[in-house]
């Protein structure tokens, strides 16, 4: 209803490298042997970089690492889109005078604390949740967010020949449930088999067949 009525919404999602982005999503759920809610949270990524509502509305993604290297540009650049003046405040970790911390289980709380504008996150390298097989399957699925938004350089022929190099691993294990799996002491096959892990690659295998036909997704978000 919100969506329906408020014509004039402004919408505005922060965005970061996706695969760095999302295995620092799910750090927290991987260290707690969680897969389930890892599953959620891959889908909930995959998806939002498309959504509908944001296709169809005045929207814009900003990408984190032009906030914390570029801030004066990119912050000034937000306030004209926003139609808003620049204030002293948008270089504060603060929401309403109060200040916000940090996340104490980001692995960068102790180095950074309650620096805004710190790149140790975005300087983190991937592969502690991950594997090469894990991350080829989402560089794949992420492509063509990845190409707008100027993380990877356009390469059509190889992200061809990589959409169909991993059709088939979407229905085998991934390296994060192999770990898990094997902390946990039980099958892997035991996570493929829940209903968790059919939806997961249901909807993995729901991007593979859009950009299988289309080479992109109809919606994707516009950068700032």
């Amino acid at each position: 209803n919100y969506v329906r009525l408020q014509k004039n919404v402004s919408w505005l999602l922060a965005v970061r490298e996706p695969i760095q982005s999302c295995e620092s999503w799910v750090s927290e759920q991987f260290d707690k042997n969680d897969v389930v809610r890892i599953y959620y949270r891959i889908v909930e990524m995959l998806f939002a970089i498309d959504d509908p509502i944001l296709a169809q509305a005045n929207s814009v993604g900003v990408r984190l690492e032009d906030i914390k290297r570029h801030p004066d540009e990119t912050l000034q650049k937000l306030c004209d889109w926003l139609g808003v003046e620049k204030e002293d405040s948008l270089y504060e970790m603060t929401v309403q005078g109060l200040k916000w911390w940090g996340d104490p289980t980001s692995p960068n709380f102790e180095q950074e604390g309650m620096q805004p504008f710190g790149v140790n996150a975005i300087n983190r390298k991937v592969g502690r949740v991950f594997n090469a097989s894990d991350q080829l399957i989402l560089e794949t699925l992420f492509y063509p967010f990845s190409v707008r938004f100027e993380y990877k350089e356009v390469n059509d022929e190889k992200f061809r020949q990589d959409l169909s190099s991993i059709k088939d691993s979407l229905t085998t294990p991934f390296g994060f449930e192999e770990t898990i799996a094997e902390n946990l002491k039980v099958d892997v096959n035991l996570f493929l088999k829940s209903g968790p892990g059919l939806y997961f690659r249901q909807r993995l295998q729901q991007k593979w067949e859009t950009l299988d036909e289309h080479g992109t997704y109809l919606n994707l978000i516009k950068p700032l």
